[in-house]
C-alpha cells in the first residue's frame, strides 16, 4: 500500500466517523496494538514507511510473555 492509498482511506473515515483511535490489528494471531506508534523512514533494499507498535500490545495472552 502507498501512502496516498494510506491517507485516502484514514480521510474517508476521519470524515465519516470523527477522530477515532487508531487500533492495528493482525487477523492471522489474533493481536492488537494502538498507542503511541513511531512513524518513520525504514530502509532496508528499499524505502518503506514503518509504523513501529513497540509496547502499544494490547492482546492479554502475549502481553504476559514481553
Amino acid at each position: 500500500m502507498k501512502l496516498t492509498e494510506m491517507i485516502g482511506q484514514l480521510e474517508a473515515l476521519l470524515e465519516a466517523h470523527g477522530n477515532l483511535e487508531v487500533l492495528i490489528s493482525d487477523g492471522v494471531r489474533g493481536l492488537f496494538y494502538k498507542g503511541d506508534f513511531e512513524i518513520g523512514l525504514f530502509e532496508h533494499s528499499d524505502q518503506y514507511v514503518d509504523i513501529g507498535i513497540g509496547l502499544c500490545l494490547e492482546d492479554d495472552r502475549a502481553a504476559d510473555n514481553r
